[in-house]
């Protein structure tokens, strides 16, 4: 929440802001169209990153329980030296 309302601030001081409220938009349709589409492409990145975290934790989990999944899969990978399906997980991560 705090990333997101970072960004929409410093996109909401910026030129093209300004423009849309001079040429008649809204509040609303500016926040929407201009400032919250550009704001959130720094919360895709943060995203992403939080799911190679959330991915590697599943692999630890699985492989503490004996579940079958992605995780154990791909443990299972290293050790029998199985190269693309660690490339894929790696890519994955």
């Amino acid at each position: 929440a705090r990333l997101l309302r970072a960004s929409m601030l410093d996109v909401a001081g910026q030129r093209h802001v300004t423009w849309a409220r001079l040429r008649g938009l809204n509040d609303k349709q500016t926040e929407r169209r201009h400032i919250l589409r550009n704001a959130s492409l720094p919360m895709i990145t943060a995203v992403g990153m939080h799911i190679g975290e959330l991915i590697g934790g599943t692999m630890i989990i699985e492989n503490i329980f004996a579940w079958p999944g992605v995780g154990r899969y791909a443990v299972s990978a290293i050790f029998n030296r199985d190269y693309p399906v660690i490339q894929c997980f790696t890519l994955m991560m």
